[in-house]
């Protein structure tokens, strides 16, 4: 894809009424960048793709852990509308199935409410996790997947400030701390 037609769906994504003339797109054409500022805007989609390997990180929780982190960048916390954990790694680090479950959404898309490109698992009794920021998914809506099952590759899309995956859990409607889940 050449830099004026991702240039143009950058248009599209920020608003045709949007000044585009300070955004570039870097050298390997994967994120579109403001240039002088040095932000990134957004990452482009890696959309849908293979998954990669299974395998499970288990902690002794409920769930196994969803990927290899290198730190946790953000914690479960209301008050700051944060209602998940933040695991930072590297570009296309896998991503896995906390549990067994059916896949209910994947949505392709470089905003989605802040997600970008995401997954969501219902495991049962009320209880779904979400997987947000990837690059690519590698699986499909009304998938069985079972726990540490390869689901897609991290990533930054959406609102993003870095590669990681923003993981939630859901029971019953309510978001609640992933860690009570993982520990």
């Amino acid at each position: 894809m050449n830099t004026s037609i991702l240039l143009s769906i950058a248009a599209i994504l920020f608003g045709n009424n949007t000044d585009i003339s300070h955004l570039k797109v870097t050298s390997d054409q994967t994120q579109i960048e403001s240039v002088g500022i040095g932000e990134t805007i957004g990452e482009l989609n890696g959309g849908f793709g293979p998954a990669p390997a299974d395998k499970v990180i288990d902690t002794g929780g409920k769930f196994a852990w969803p990927a290899t982190c290198t730190s946790i960048t953000g914690k479960f916390n209301p008050k700051m509308s944060y209602w998940g954990i933040g695991c930072a790694n590297e570009k296309g680090t896998p991503i896995y199935a906390a549990d067994n479950g059916t896949v209910i959404k994947t949505s392709v898309s470089t905003w989605a409410g802040g997600y970008g490109n995401h997954i969501i698992i219902d495991h049962g009794n009320g209880v779904k996790t979400i997987y947000a920021h990837l690059y690519q998914i590698g699986v499909f809506e009304g998938q069985e997947v079972k726990r540490g099952q390869g689901i897609g590759l991290m990533g930054t899309t959406g609102r993003s400030t870095g590669p990681h995956l923003h993981f939630e859990v859901v029971v019953k409607g309510g978001k609640v701390d992933p860690m009570d889940y993982l520990n």
